[in-house]
Order: structure tokens, then sequence, then C-alpha cells
């Protein structure tokens, strides 16, 4: 049995287009661009070190979880509990971000099409962005009828979340920034010999 191709006809209906799609990909990165700014002035006051110095170990090429790790032992050391436990959960948000980020980016636009089964036409069609799971079962659990809800949002980028996610990312630096502006360090502990 041979299947029929599908048709676009010109009762199709576009959701969205190319240029809508690179616009909104487009913000969310300037967006999160401001995340690692923010992320950049946190290191840096944490360190306690001179602005060249922290621009040359930042720009030195360490990933987000590495410089998450390093901003988190920092502030364990320079900060007051309640700062600290602030910070961790900063931190903790910057972490879904970041991974929601790496599969926003390294996705594929992709059209999404709507079927009539009985004509073998498409009656809708929008550019989505897709990030190919690993585990080749999940795509089946992705594309039936009631798709798991959970590996739909890890792998599945409509224009309008994107947008969100780009106002997330905004938010996200915005407070990363207001808590370095407010946040006093405590003095450096001098290590202890160890006996």
């Amino acid at each position: 049995m041979s299947l029929k191709p599908i048709q676009f006809t010109d009762k199709t209906v576009y959701q969205n287009n190319e240029q809508q799609c690179d616009l909104a990909l487009g913000g969310f990165i300037r967006c999160w661009g401001h995340v690692e700014m923010a992320v950049f002035e946190l290191f840096h006051k944490l360190s306690g070190t001179d602005i060249v110095t922290a621009n040359i170990i930042f720009a030195a090429g360490i990933d987000q979880k590495t410089m998450r790790e390093i901003c988190k032992a920092l502030g364990k050391e320079r900060l007051k509990d309640d700062d600290f436990r602030y910070l961790d959960k900063l931190l903790e948000r910057m972490k879904t971000a970041a991974t929601t980020r790496n599969r926003l980016i390294h996705g594929v636009w992709q059209h999404h099409l709507i079927v009539d089964n009985k004509t073998n036409t498409v009656t809708r069609a929008e550019w989505i962005r897709f990030y190919e799971p690993t585990d080749p079962e999940t795509v089946p659990q992705i594309q039936r009828k009631r798709p798991n809800q959970k590996l739909l949002a890890a792998h599945v980028f409509k224009l309008d979340r994107i947008l969100a996610l780009a106002k997330e990312a905004a938010e996200l630096g915005q407070h990363l920034l207001a808590f370095v502006t407010r946040v006093s360090l405590q003095p450096v502990r001098v290590p202890q010999p160890v006996f």
C-alpha cells in the first residue's frame, strides 16, 4: 500500500512565518545575553578581583555550569546566610533556564502540520522549534494524540513559548543584577593550617 502525499492548498492556514520565528529566537538570545552579563557581574563581585582579571577569567570559556558552581562556592564564603540562600535559589533558577536555553538554541525549525486525513490536505501549518531527543522512544510519546506533556515541554517550542522564555530570561537577568547591587560581602576568611 502506497501512501498518498499530503498536499498544501490555498485553504492551508499558516500560523506564523519565518520572519516571526527569527524575531522570536533573536529576542530570546538578546534576553539571555542579559543573564550572562548579570552572571559576570555576580562573579566579579563575589571574586573580589578587579574587572580586568574577572573579565579574563570569565572570557576564558568557562561553561555556565562551572560558573554557577564557582559563584555558589564564592557565595558560601562571602555572603551572609540569608543572602547565600537567596543566591542559591537564583542559581537553581538559572540552572533550569540554562537547560531550556540549550534545548531551544540547539533545536531546529520544523513545520508542524495538521492534516485532514479524509482529503490528505494540510489544514494548518505552524513553525516550531524542535530539540531532537536522544532516546528514539521519546518521539512517539511526543507525537501521539495525547502527548506526554513533560516531554513535549522539553522538546517542542512554539513561538508564544519562545517569547515567554525571553521574558523570563530578561527577568532572571534583572533579579541577578538587583542581587549583585544590593548584597554586601563578608570579609574573606583566612584559611587556617590543617595541622
